[in-house]
This record gives structure tokens, sequence and C-alpha cells, in this order.
């Protein structure tokens, strides 16, 4: 998966043609200490348009069962990953 993200980085850099692209993966592990917590990694994340595009009422339900089963689950930890191009027009 980290290859073909790094390929995908790099076409676009190429498509828009900018010079000496910086090509960054991150990876981090968040704690959860209740579905709050998880609801806030979405929000602040790419995954908040979507929730926002499922309208209030979708979205609070999502966030209902998905807190739900993470509780049933024993959900305490998410992975996370990043995924940046930094590059300047040339």
């Amino acid at each position: 998966m980290k290859g073909l993200v790094l390929v995908a980085l790099a076409d676009t850099a190429l498509g828009a043609a900018v010079c000496a692209p910086l090509i960054r993966l991150g990876f981090t592990s968040e704690t959860l200490d209740n579905p709050d917590d998880w609801w806030r990694i979405v929000m602040g994340s790419g995954l908040r348009r979507t929730a926002e595009a499922l309208g209030d009422d979708t979205a609070a339900k999502v966030r209902a069962r998905c807190g739900q089963v993470m509780q049933e689950r024993g959900v305490r930890e998410v992975d996370l990953t990043s995924q940046y191009l930094l590059a300047t027009r040339g």
C-alpha cells in the first residue's frame, strides 16, 4: 500500500509540473479514551467531508453506532496515516 501511495503522489507531482517534490508519509497511533475521541479524529481529517455529506441526522447515527461498536469490541487505539507532497512550481 505504501508503494502505491508513493507512486500516486509522484504522478501528481509530475502532472502538476513541480520541481523536486518531497514526499512524506506519516504514521501514528492515537489512544482513544472514549468514542468522542474517535469522532474528533473523523472531524479533523479528510473524513469530515464525508461525515458532513451524510447530513446531521445520519452523521449522528453513524457516530453513535460506531461508538457503540468500539465500546463493545474494546477498541482503544487507532492507527493513522497521512501523506504529504511538498514542492515548488518550476
